[in-house]
């Protein structure tokens, strides 16, 4: 799988501090005149961190973040358990745990008839993959992230559910794959085209930048089921930013492991169109950045 790398794996590193020099403006001292007025604040010129620059002084200009400097929002999926699904329609595609860019359709459970259809397919773009990383399992999330198997085995885990299903009485810890997509998300008609989130125009279009990370069912779904497939043997194989995808969510039945039932939502791609020449240089730029 390919990859991006913008910064730390959890993406969120600390910005670094950073410290101006000023330049200062010559002084002259005319007989029986009074003192000249003090440097201008204006001219103070941004530079990196230095030890030789005095701790007091600041920053003017335009100073532009790097990649790793910033944190990107990321699309999630309500689901039943968790924060998001407090707020939002369960299944609804949320960015940056604030914003609806997808809703599902609601039907009557009495009769089955829909009350509200669905919302237009969402559209993105993936840029790439960060690195693949493993997930513990945690009901309501917050497991523990490690970058390798052998790091999985090293803290009591496995990948393998039916090994974990032997051995979890005895501690074993249940691990997952995660990987984090980097997406280009086109502004659905029915957003505000206010310049706040969606602030890439491309041709007659503006997307936002975020991450979206797949684990789980999600990952089985997406990443390998979709994305992977997609590139090795579909209309991905000239590259990930070559082809536009639609993404909408639908629930999944599975087996709990005490044999209950159980159900989450779980994305579902589609091939869209390809992408604009436009697009493929506005995602060359962004690969191409820190």
């Amino acid at each position: 799988m390919a990859e991006i790398i913008f910064g730390s794996q959890d993406g969120a590193a600390a910005p670094p501090t950073l410290e101006a020099q000023a330049t200062a403006i010559p002084q002259t001292q005319p007989a029986a005149v009074a003192e000249a007025p003090p440097p201008n604040p204006i001219t103070a010129i941004a530079t990196r961190p230095d030890a030789s620059v005095a701790q007091n002084t600041f920053v003017l200009g335009d100073y532009v973040p790097e990649f790793k400097d910033i944190i990107l929002p990321r699309l999630n999926i309500a689901q039943a358990l968790g924060e998001i699904g407090k707020t939002f329609e369960v299944g609804t595609l949320v960015f940056g745990q604030t914003l609806a860019l997808w809703t599902p359709p609601i039907f009557d459970k009495k009769t089955g008839n829909p009350i509200r259809a669905a919302g237009p397919p969402l559209v993105i773009c993936c840029l790439g993959f960060r690195p693949l990383r493993y997930v513990e399992k945690v009901q309501g999330g917050g497991g523990m992230i490690v970058n390798s198997e052998d790091e999985v085995r090293a803290n009591g885990g496995t990948l393998d559910y039916n090994e974990w299903k032997l051995k979890k009485a005895a501690g074993m810890r249940r691990f997952e794959y995660l990987v984090d997509a980097v997406i280009a998300i086109k502004r659905p008609d029915f957003i505000p085209d206010d310049g706040k989130t969606f602030v890439f125009p491309i041709g007659t279009d503006k997307y936002a930048l975020g991450l979206w990370a797949l684990k789980g069912a999600a990952y089985t779904a997406a990443a390998k089921g979709f994305f992977n497939t997609q590139r090795r043997i579909g209309c991905l194989m000239k590259g990930y930013p070559t082809f536009h995808v639609y993404v909408t969510t639908r629930m999944k039945p599975f087996k709990t492991p005490e044999g209950g039932d159980g159900e989450a939502q779980v994305p579902v791609c589609m091939p869209a169109y390809e992408s604009s020449p436009e697009f493929l240089e506005f995602a060359k730029g962004v690969l191409s950045s820190k």
